[in-house]
C-alpha cells in the first residue's frame, strides 16, 4: 500500500520570504492572540530553533496563545510563515518533549510536530471549517484574520511539499497531512490528485490516530469513495479509529 514518494512531491508554488524578514517585519504590537499584543511573540518563535531542547518544547507551548481554542487571531498567520520558513532548520530536526496536540506527550521530531501546527491552522481556516461556522452563524470569509492566513497558504505549502519525500516517517506523514490541509487554496487545488496515494498510504499503514482521522477527513473532503476508504482504514495498525464518513455533521465549528 506504500506510495511512491518522488509522485508524490508536487512542485512549491509560492516563495516564502526570509526567516529573519519574517521574523521581525511585521509590527508585532500591532497584532494580537489570546492574551493581547503580540510583542512576545517574536522571542517564542526564534527559540524554536534553540540549541536547548527544554527551550524549543516551552517556545512551542508558548505559541498555543496564537491558535488558543481553535481561533485564529491577527498573529496567527505572521506565526505560521515564520514556522514554515524554518521547517528546514537543523534544529528542527532533533526531538522535544513535544505537547502537541494537547492529548499527546512524547518525544518527536519537532519538525513533524511544526507540520502538524500548520495541518491545524490549515484546517481552522478551510472549506469545511468555514461551512460549518457559517451554519452555526460564525462566517469566516469576511474575517481579516481569516483572510491573511488564506492568503498565505501557497507559501506555507511551497515550505511543507520538500517533506512530503521525507526519509523520516512522522515528519514525511505529517507533510501529508499539513499539504492535504492546506490545499483547500482554490490556487493549489490542483495538487490533490499528486497527494491522493500518500494520503491513501496514510490511511492505510499509519499507527497515528491524529494522521489516520485527518487523511481520513482530507480524503471524504476530495469525494473519494467512502467504501474504498473504509477498506483501507479497517488495515490500519494500532489506531482503533472507527470509520466515520458523517463524523463532520456533529463537529462544532472550532
Amino acid at each position: 500500500m506504500a506510495a511512491s514518494r518522488k509522485a508524490a512531491t508536487p512542485t512549491p508554488t509560492a516563495p516564502l520570504p526570509d526567516r529573519h524578514v519574517l521574523l521581525w517585519h511585521p509590527d508585532w504590537a500591532a497584532l494580537g492572540h489570546a492574551m493581547g499584543r503580540a510583542d512576545d511573540i517574536p522571542v517564542a518563535l526564534s527559540q524554536l530553533t534553540d540549541e536547548n531542547s527544554e527551550v524549543r518544547a516551552k517556545a512551542l507551548e508558548y505559541l498555543e496563545r496564537v491558535n488558543h481554542q481553535n481561533t485564529i487571531y491577527s498573529a496567527t498567520a505572521p506565526a505560521a510563515l515564520y514556522i514554515a520558513g524554518i521547517l528546514n532548520d537543523p534544529w528542527t530536526a532533533r526531538a522535544i518533549n513535544a505537547r502537541y496536540p494537547t492529548w499527546r506527550t512524547e518525544y518527536r521530531c519537532l519538525r513533524a510536530v511544526l507540520l502538524d501546527w500548520l495541518g491545524d491552522m490549515a484546517d481552522d481556516v478551510g472549506d469545511e471549517t468555514g461551512r460549518l461556522a457559517s451554519k452555526h452563524g460564525f462566517p469566516l470569509d469576511g474575517v481579516p484574520e481569516v483572510i491573511a492566513f488564506r492568503r498565505a497558504r501557497p507559501a506555507i505549502f511551497g515550505a511543507v511539499a520538500p517533506f512530503l519525500s521525507d526519509d523520516d516517517p512522522d515528519v514525511r506523514r505529517s507533510a501529508v497531512i499539513a499539504a492535504g490541509q492546506l490545499l483547500d487554496a482554490p490556487e493549489l487545488v490542483g495538487h490533490r490528485a499528486g497527494l491522493v496515494a500518500p494520503l491513501r498510504d496514510v490511511l492505510a499503514n499509519c499507527p497515528n490516530k491524529y494522521h489516520h482521522v485527518r487523511a481520513e477527513r482530507t480524503l471524504l473532503a476530495w469525494g473519494e469513495d467512502p467504501a474504498t476508504l473504509a477498506e483501507l482504514a479497517s488495515s490500519a495498525p494500532g489506531t482503533e479509529v472507527e470509520f466515520m464518513p458523517e463524523r463532520w455533521a456533529s463537529d462544532p465549528p472550532f
